[in-house]
């Protein structure tokens, strides 16, 4: 649990450092989501041998804290409010790129083995 406490705290503190000094916004959270799914996706496939402790700091911890999904629905109900086809363009690209990225670095993983 402590591991997963840490890999949080520094995920979400990365969040935040890129939403305020990078690129912020929905579209921002979209980059974030998605890195944060590729990212997951190297974690999972070269997870086996890895200790416990390790996993849950970077799967549970560091990714979870670094992506967000609260944000991710806020996001949504605002650009929906502004424009319904952009709010479902951002649901499609969310859901599909993350889904893309994860199984691309899964390949990538096991291709490298």
């Amino acid at each position: 649990m402590l591991a997963v406490a840490a890999g949080g705290a520094l995920g979400a503190s990365l969040r935040y450092g890129f939403v305020t000094f990078g690129l912020g916004g929905a579209w921002g959270i979209l980059a974030l989501n998605v890195a944060g799914s590729f990212l997951l996706g190297l974690v999972v496939a070269s997870g086996e041998g890895r200790s416990d402790v390790l996993t849950a700091f970077l799967g549970a911890g560091l990714l979870g804290g670094l992506t967000t999904y609260s944000t991710y629905s806020y996001d949504i109900i605002r650009l929906g409010s502004v424009s319904v086809p952009q709010a479902a363009l951002y649901v499609g690209l969310s859901l599909i790129l993350g889904i893309l990225a994860f199984i691309a670095s899964t390949m990538l993983v096991r291709a490298a083995s």
